[in-house]
């Protein structure tokens, strides 16, 4: 027991330790002052059935306080049968720069949203690339944001899914688990290693994407449009920024009730069956560890000073991501996460990896 507690212990640490140096590295490669030249973009938002709120993400982007001859929005209509494409349509009467594609059938990729993304792409006449889903709020100087990080030199910008306070438990336990799954994709950023990233809003040139083959490589998942293509952007050598400045964030809104919450991250969590045998290795690592840390002191009572340990440190880190990340520290939302967190892992995560996935 003695050993088997010892070995946990060190292997949290040394997961931990990779956590809070690639932060730390992460944060250090921020463009350090705004630049004059201003990039073009195109916009790429993919749309389906979203009339209850494509409305304000368009809103926010025709607001931008950013040149309105520098940047195109290109919303594809995926099988569109409310009323997005009407919208979509008096939207493009007060902004020239918008442009609207329909499409009726996916007739090739297995994923619809990689397919409309697509259509996108191959319209977009800039280099620099904004993803975005429609769900997503962006504030007035979000380009500006967006823009220094392609002046300082950076080919992909990972930006974070920031998400409103919550109103109940689950809302309370996804609000902590976002800091932690941002904190180990900045952390991979900055150890140079990128596996994760968040389609909600992230940019990247197109010459990047074209060098590792589109979405050709990845149409096997039916996610994995953003984690499965910054993986082999990253193994391109792409120079990889995570967005720690709140201007370029996105917003997006936070599951209603706990049925959408796990289909929502089933649907994430399908990708990871495809990652890098590396990355699951150590994932797998990381949560056997874990593991081991909350069960052994059932079994031998010393074993709570590794539980004491792990809830110290991952207390600390916590500390450190809500300051980058400009969150409040909440301990109540701390211990919710810790006994949440173990038992989201054992029981919602698995399920993205059997079965058929579907995207609605």
């Amino acid at each position: 027991m003695f050993l088997l507690l010892v070995l946990s212990v060190l292997v949290y640490l040394f997961f931990t330790s990779w956590l809070f140096s690639g932060l730390k590295k992460a944060y250090r490669q921020q463009p350090c002052e705004p630049f004059e030249n201003t990039s073009d973009f195109s916009i790429i938002i993919a749309a389906h059935d979203e009339a209850d709120i494509i409305s304000q993400t368009l809103d926010n982007l025709i607001a931008q306080d950013y040149p309105k001859n520098k940047y195109e929005v290109i919303l594809v209509a995926d099988r569109c049968h409310d009323d997005t494409v009407p919208i979509v349509k008096e939207k493009m009467k007060i902004f020239t720069g918008l442009k609207l594609v329909e499409i009726d059938e996916n007739p090739q990729y297995s994923s619809p949203k990689k397919y409309a993304l697509k259509i996108g792409i191959d319209l977009a006449k800039s280099e620099n690339l904004i993803l975005m889903d429609a769900d997503c709020r962006t504030k007035s100087k979000y380009l500006q944001a967006i823009n220094k990080y392609f002046q300082s030199g950076t080919q992909v910008v990972l930006n974070i899914s920031k998400i409103s306070d919550g109103k109940n438990l689950l809302h309370r336990f996804i609000k902590t688990e976002r800091i932690m799954v941002w904190s180990i994709a900045a952390a991979a950023v900055g150890h140079k290693t990128p596996f994760l990233a968040f389609g909600t809003s992230w940019a990247y040139q197109k010459t990047v994407l074209e060098s590792v083959g589109g979405f050709k490589e990845i149409l096997h998942s039916l996610s994995g449009d953003d984690d499965l293509l910054i993986y082999r952007m990253g193994r391109k050598k792409a120079v990889v920024s995570v967005c720690f400045d709140r201007e370029g964030w996105g917003y997006t809104r936070l599951p209603d009730n706990l049925k959408a919450f796990i289909i929502q991250r089933r649907r994430h969590h399908s990708a990871g069956k495809y990652y890098a045998t590396g990355v699951k290795l150590g994932y797998t690592i990381y949560h056997l560890s874990n593991l081991c840390l909350w069960i052994l002191p059932f079994f031998w009572l010393p074993a709570l000073t590794g539980l004491l340990v792990k809830f110290t440190v991952d207390r600390s880190i916590m500390r450190y991501a809500t300051t980058l990340f400009q969150e409040k520290s909440n301990m109540i939302n701390f211990i919710l996460f810790e006994f949440g967190y173990l038992f989201y892992q054992l029981l919602i995560a698995p399920l993205g990896l059997v079965g058929k996935i579907r995207w609605r």
